[in-house]
């Protein structure tokens, strides 16, 4: 079982307050870390392959060609989130959770 199942919140995955429409990428981007900060691995080396997939939301609010690199592999396989037991579809689901579209 993943951990992201034990930690979903009991809102529909497309739940969006009205005040998220109003933010700014650099807002959105903390909002998605944020949610995703509780399933950070405790050890070393899962801190450091999940920091991976935190590198990759923080991308979403550089530059374009940064971004655009950044949606690309979040919408791959993200086998940096498997490899640490976190559910790849769900962070996705995070981030679209806060109007960011991959």
């Amino acid at each position: 079982m993943m951990r992201t199942e034990q930690q979903q919140a009991s809102r529909p995955w497309n739940y969006m307050p009205a005040e998220v429409e109003d933010l700014g990428i650099k807002a959105r981007v903390r909002m998605v870390l944020h949610k995703l900060s509780p399933l950070t691995p405790q050890d070393a080396c899962g801190r450091l392959i999940w920091a991976v997939v935190e590198q990759a939301v923080r991308d979403l609010a550089w530059n374009a060609v940064v971004a655009d690199e950044a949606k690309r592999y979040l919408r791959g396989p993200l086998w940096h989130a498997s490899l640490v037991g976190i559910d790849p579809e769900y962070v996705r689901r995070v981030i679209r959770q806060v109007g960011i579209e991959l």
